[in-house]
């Protein structure tokens, strides 16, 4: 009972003592973390403003209002800097970002960073650095196409050091926002096959622009098929290859196309954003086909450069013999001249028309030469489908 006893106490001894250790050794981990830490975040400091004597902490500064600025730094009597952390696309980038006294001359680096290598690493790359450098705080900050989270993500950070910077300088005003741009979409191809068309579609995704085709039964107006042609976002199968899969294309097949909606897939919403496009793109343009009711001709019009016409369609609605629509498939006089004849607006002011009316359609100042081609091709479909050509 008495050894038990002593044994029991051994043990407890041991263990106070190897936790003590422990607590001892994680303390003294924790320290010599946060004095490196700090020690590299001097270094970023000094490499911003070399020419700088005394980076003094601004203990008491008002936070900004989503709780970015982590530090702030007075450097010598000249500038302000700050600490910022800001959710990227995978995890925070902590980066540093300094402004002179009067706003001017922005100085930015990374302290810290593990977006997608390749992608969204692209914030610590020379260029744009050196965009990101020598702005002012009212000026509009850039972001990189193909890696918006991440130059999302300090472009709010910067935002959040400006806020704090304005108070305690006594400024006003913020940074322009750059808007991102749309996500582009374009058609690259249209073929006619027997009860089907095919649409090669470019659409762009995480990385860089993916190519899909898809293919419409124009019979029961269903998808036949969907193909990756060009995967550019990022590989492996946990990530946007997951959308391109046999499997998950297949699951469209059979689907109307006026219905068809792409599910996003988890891990991957970017290339699923990247197919739901291309998929919408496919709707619209599927949804402007004529029907059996209506003959397609389309005609030359010579503009202003006569060696390379205008191509112009004019859907023509064989029931009434009047024209349903005027489109441009080819465009080739002036830009921002010629292409104000070919608004669509104007356009709809042919609809209607036979081929016994006279064409009473304004020419647009500035646009005669194009114009004038419009309503010629207008003129010269309708006699061609008078005269039985289609």
């Amino acid at each position: 009972m008495k050894n038990t006893l002593k044994l029991t106490i051994f043990l407890g001894l041991i263990a106070a003592l190897c936790t003590g250790i422990l607590a001892g050794v994680d303390m003294l981990t924790k320290d010599r973390i946060a004095e490196q830490s700090a020690g590299a975040e001097t270094a970023a400091l000094k490499e911003l403003y070399p020419d700088a004597t005394s980076f003094t902490v601004i203990e008491d500064f008002e936070a900004d209002s989503e709780g970015l600025v982590l530090a702030a730094y007075q450097v010598d009597d000249t500038a302000y800097a700050f600490r910022v952390s800001s959710q990227g696309f995978a995890s925070p980038v902590v980066f540093l970002i300094g402004f002179d006294n009067d706003g001017s001359n922005s100085k930015y680096t990374v302290l810290e960073q593990n977006d997608t290598a390749g992608i969204g690493d692209r914030i610590l790359a020379d260029e744009y650095v050196s965009d990101m450098s020598g702005l002012s705080t009212t000026d509009s900050f850039p972001l990189i196409s193909g890696a918006t989270k991440t130059s999302e993500a300090v472009v709010k950070g910067v935002s959040a050091a400006v806020e704090v910077f304005n108070s305690i300088t006594g400024s006003t005003g913020g940074p322009a926002v750059e808007e991102p741009e749309e996500d582009p979409v374009a058609l690259l191809s249209e073929s006619e096959g027997e009860a089907s068309v095919t649409y090669e579609v470019e659409s762009k995704g995480f990385a860089g622009n993916n190519v899909f085709e898809i293919t419409v039964d124009t019979t029961e107006h269903t998808i036949v098929s969907v193909v990756s042609k060009v995967y550019s976002d990022t590989p492996g199968p946990d990530y946007g290859e997951k959308v391109i899969t046999e499997e998950n294309l297949a699951s469209y097949e059979g689907l109307v196309i006026s219905e068809a909606n792409v599910d996003v897939v988890s891990g991957a919403t970017f290339t699923s954003n990247s197919l739901q496009a291309a998929v919408d793109l496919v709707k619209e343009l599927y949804s402007e086909r004529p029907d059996e009711n209506t003959a397609v001709i389309e005609v030359e019009a010579p503009g202003y450069n006569p060696d390379t016409p205008n191509i112009i369609a004019v859907h023509i609605n064989k029931e009434t013999n009047t024209v349903s629509a005027v489109k441009v498939v080819e465009f080739n006089d002036t830009k921002g001249l010629g292409d104000q004849a070919t608004t669509e607006e104007r356009l709809n002011e042919y609809v209607g028309l036979t081929i016994d009316d006279e064409v009473n359609v304004d020419v647009v100042s500035g646009a005669t030469v194009t114009s004038k081609a419009v309503d010629k091709a207008v003129v010269e479909a309708l006699a061609i489908h008078a005269e039985g050509g289609q």
